[in-house]
């Protein structure tokens, strides 16, 4: 089974390149993150148009994309429309990763990476400073 990883300091997310190639091949979560930085692209072009947004939200995170970047931030992290993130053993996001390769499928302050587990395997995600390694579960009690 293979899993994805960030092999970093920093923490997982990845490119809107990867997301891009993600919806491509189906992911509906990918699809959800990139509608809702679609979203936040037309507020940030209107407001460079009319130098207010439209509705009486507060929109101060964009406001700062749009003075310094002139688009919005793309996250990456799949937390869309109430997801929990993206699975590590989603097929999409191996094959995106394994395609674009590091560099371009990886986000903001991460390094992904593919990592090889026995099939089967009941995983988790373990992460200091969000460089990540994969474990085994075992039973814990307290």
């Amino acid at each position: 089974m293979k899993v994805v990883i960030n092999g970093c300091y920093g923490g997982f997310s990845i490119s809107k390149e990867c997301a891009e190639y993600m919806e491509k091949l189906g992911s509906k979560q990918a699809k959800a993150e990139l509608d809702e930085w679609k979203k936040n692209k037309k507020e940030i072009d209107y407001y460079l148009k009319h130098g207010k947004f439209r509705g009486a939200e507060e929109h101060a995170y964009l406001e700062i994309d749009a003075r310094y970047k002139k688009e919005p931030s793309f996250y990456g992290y799949g937390y869309t429309g109430g997801f929990d993130g993206y699975r590590r053993d989603d097929k999409y996001l191996v094959e995106a990763v394994e395609k674009l390769g590091s560099k371009k499928a990886s986000g903001y302050c991460a390094e992904l990476r593919v990592v090889e587990i026995p099939d089967g395997t009941d995983y988790y995600i373990d992460e200091y400073d969000g460089l990540e390694h994969v474990a085994e579960k075992h039973q814990t009690w307290y």
